[in-house]
């Protein structure tokens, strides 16, 4: 279990793995084949900062409006 209160052992493969997640999430909507889009503990890979919260704005301010977004996880950001 990863300490609460420092964020610096985030390794860069995490954050590679995040950033290749993010492109995913970007596939999946663009293809329109889905309805429903779960970014599933996204809220964990923003509070550890393994991933920005910008590219997650962006998801969601972008998405088109027939395609529900779900996001899970605890600590969300209040932005959200």
């Amino acid at each position: 279990m990863r300490n609460e209160e420092n964020h610096d052992d985030v390794t860069e493969g995490e954050r590679n793995a995040a950033l290749t997640g993010v492109t995913a999430i970007n596939k999946a909507i663009a293809s329109k084949k889905y309805n429903i889009v779960i970014l599933d503990e996204v809220n964990v890979l923003l509070y550890f900062k393994i991933i920005a919260l910008d590219p997650i704005m962006k998801i969601i301010t972008g998405k088109p409006e027939n395609i529900e977004l779900i996001l899970t996880g605890g600590n969300a950001p209040k932005r959200f």
